[in-house]
C-alpha cells in the first residue's frame, strides 16, 4: 500500500509520515466539527458538553493513530456532534430535556443553616463548602452565607 491508500486504512505501525498527515486530517477534521457544533462545546460545564469532548477526543486519537480508518473516525466524531447539537436545542425548546441533560440548582443553605440532605445528595461535605470560598479558619461558614446553591455548569452561587 502507499501514497493516499495509506492514509485511509488502518494499521499496527504506522511510520511517521502516514501519523503525521493523519495528525493533521485530523485537527482540520476536529476543528471543522468544533465550530459546527458551536462553542457551547468548551463554554459550558454540562454533563452532555463533558461527554463530547472525552468521546471526541477519544474517536479522534483512534483515527491519528490507524486504529480505526480516517473514514469510520469522520463518520463517528460528525455523529457525536450533531447528536450534541440536537440534544442542545432540545435542551433549548423543553425544560425537561434541559433538566434532564444540565441538572437543576441544589439549595445546599436556606437561612444560613446547612441542608445536609441536600449535602449529601451533591456529595459535598462541609469542608468543600469551606474550600469553594476560599473559607479562613475561625470563619463562620454559616455567618457567611444565608443561602446557597449548587448550580450545575456554574457551581456554587451564594445569595
Amino acid at each position: 500500500m502507499n501514497g493516499i491508500e495509506a492514509l485511509w486504512e488502518t494499521d499496527e505501525q504506522l511510520g511517521p509520515l502516514p501519523m503525521a498527515v493523519r495528525a493533521l486530517v485530523m485537527f482540520l477534521v476536529a476543528l471543522i466539527l468544533l465550530r459546527i457544533g458551536g462553542i457551547r462545546i468548551f463554554g459550558q460545564k454540562s454533563a452532555l458538553d463533558n461527554v463530547i469532548v472525552i468521546m471526541l477526543g477519544a474517536v479522534m486519537a483512534r483515527g491519528v493513530v490507524g486504529a480505526s480508518t480516517l473514514q469510520a473516525t469522520f463518520i463517528a466524531a460528525t455523529i457525536m456532534i450533531l447528536t450534541n447539537r440536537i440534544l442542545a436545542w432540545l435542551s433549548c425548546k423543553s425544560e425537561m430535556v434541559n433538566k434532564l441533560i444540565k441538572g437543576y440548582p441544589i439549595n445546599l443553605i436556606e437561612a444560613g443553616e446547612i441542608k445536609w440532605e441536600a449535602m449529601k445528595k451533591a456529595n459535598l461535605s462541609e469542608s468543600d463548602l469551606k474550600k469553594a470560598y476560599a473559607w479562613k479558619p475561625g470563619r463562620k461558614i454559616l455567618r457567611r452565607w444565608r443561602r446557597l446553591f449548587l448550580r450545575p455548569m456554574v457551581g456554587l452561587v451564594s445569595f
